[in-house]
């Protein structure tokens, strides 16, 4: 019998791997360096805390296009607190020095939690032709009351 319920648990467990790994994730390459916006959509709390999505779940810069500025942009009656901390972090160390400062520019907007936007800079160069640098970051922010912090973890990627 726990020879069965150990078949079951393996099997279980092998389908939920395999069905993470068989989503799609959506995709958006940046070509213009002036201009990549990723908008933060659908902010939602419940019983493990409050996120949202992005429009894109991978985010790529165009290969040989350098320094694009990265804007972030959050829907009405959501924003970036100064005084919070919020902003866009790298999750783990930049080994390639790919982006400026991670969250190095302040929120752009007024009021405290009122910040609609949020920049950084992907220089986009590469040391190496073959590197493919998965970026994962996090992005934190506040109803504009500042009661309930909101969290979302996508990826970006040097092409």
């Amino acid at each position: 019998m726990s020879r069965l319920v150990l078949i079951i648990i393996a099997c279980l467990t092998l389908g939920a791997c395999a069905s993470k790994e068989a989503k799609t994730l959506t995709r958006k390459t940046c070509t213009n360096p002036a201009q990549c916006e990723i908008q933060i959509l659908s902010p939602t709390c419940g019983m493990s805390g409050c996120t949202a999505t992005v429009d894109f779940e991978y985010v790529g810069f165009k290969k040989n296009v350098n320094n694009f500025k990265v804007t972030w942009k959050l829907p009405d009656g959501f924003g970036f607190c100064d005084t919070a901390g919020d902003g866009v972090w790298l999750k783990q160390v930049d080994p390639h020095e790919q982006f400026e400062k991670p969250s190095a520019d302040k929120p752009s907007g007024s009021g405290p939690c009122r910040f609609k936007e949020f920049q950084l800079r992907a220089k986009n160069t590469k040391s190496l032709p073959e590197e493919k640098d998965w970026y994962q970051y996090k992005i934190i922010f506040h109803d504009e009351a500042g009661r309930n912090t909101y969290i979302v973890d996508p990826f970006m990627m040097n092409e």
